[in-house]
């Protein structure tokens, strides 16, 4: 078999495999879209199926990336999405020191651990996070920076 009909068996598979897909995305349809569908003239029933099928392709990234995420947090401080949704409620979805909210901050409240035992401590935003880092996790220099803002 030569390379131009190799070529030509993986051009026909991926077509098929376009095909299958099409299908299988039509089986998905509810029945609003089946009746939009039957609607439409034949060249608006291919944009139509298009934009349905980029919106599922975009929902299913963004389920990936949501999924990659806990797995990543899982792996790193072995808390599971419940754990997780447990100390955010008991926080009220406010960092555990500043009390902002996650809403009004804009982006998801960071896990706070021990850096040597490894226990999650709580969720904080970033500036508190990053405050808590910067003294090292050392409560006495903590101390020491807050004695310091009082005299002045």
């Amino acid at each position: 078999m030569d390379k131009y009909e190799r070529m030509k068996i993986i051009e026909e598979y991926q077509e098929q495999r376009v095909k299958s897909q099409d299908y299988l995305l039509l089986q998905e349809l509810d029945e609003a879209e089946k009746l939009m569908l039957q609607k439409l003239k034949a060249e608006e029933r291919e944009k139509y199926l298009a934009e349905i099928k980029k919106r599922r392709e975009e929902q299913q990234a963004k389920k990936n990336r949501r999924d990659s995420r806990w797995l990543a947090i899982y792996s790193m401080y072995s808390l599971t999405r419940e754990q997780w949704q447990v100390i955010y409620n008991k926080q009220n979805g406010n960092c555990a020191i500043c009390g902002k909210s996650q809403d009004k901050l804009g982006y998801k409240l960071q896990i706070d651990y021990d850096q040597v035992t490894g226990k999650v401590r709580g969720l904080l935003c970033r500036k508190c996070n990053m405050g808590i880092g910067m003294f090292g996790e050392d409560v006495e220099n903590i101390n020491k920076a807050i004695r310091y803002l009082e005299k002045s």
